[in-house]
């Protein structure tokens, strides 16, 4: 089995479990003829906001990035690099670690925390939108050590509200 057909049968388990979306086997097909591929292009990374380095590592970085490439409504409430907008503060932020520290291991992403992530992508906690978007990143790649609805609180002292479940 190739690694696409890999994914593509844990994409199946996935939507096969899956209680409130469905796929449409009978619109894949139509669907994916109607793509206009040729007029896709190649990626365009910017080298000073996106990490690009050994093919596998630029991969995880890619991977890692779009695991919690979503909050756009929260970016009004991030501290924001200077001439950054809410997504390449993120994506530099993310760059920077890779830059110095390479790769996640699975097991790294897997104890995230929220003040991790604040501190990953220069956020205060805020008992508010920051941190129920640092707490959302955390628990994307892999699950937080934080109970939801508890207090948290990072070896500095600072603390914060785990976001609950809605």
């Amino acid at each position: 089995m190739t690694l696409f057909d890999r994914i593509r049968e844990a994409c199946r388990q996935v939507t096969a479990r899956a209680s409130h979306v469905h796929v449409e086997d009978a619109c894949v097909e139509p669907y994916a003829a109607s793509l206009a591929l040729e007029s896709a292009g190649e990626p365009n990374l910017d080298p000073t906001r996106h990490y690009i380095g050994a093919p596998d590592e630029t991969v995880a970085y890619i991977l890692t990035l779009d695991a919690i490439n979503f909050g756009s409504g929260y970016f009004p409430h991030l501290r924001k690099r200077p001439g950054c907008s809410g997504y390449f503060t993120i994506a530099s932020a993310l760059k920077d670690r890779f830059d110095g520290g390479g790769p996640f291991s699975a097991d790294e992403l897997s104890r995230l925390t929220e003040w991790d992530c604040a501190e990953l992508f220069g956020q205060d906690p805020d008992d508010g939108p920051r941190s129920e978007l640092m707490g959302l990143y955390a628990s994307a790649p892999g699950t937080s050590s934080c109970t939801t609805g508890s207090r948290c609180r990072s070896s500095s002292g600072l603390s914060w509200r785990q976001p609950t479940c809605r």
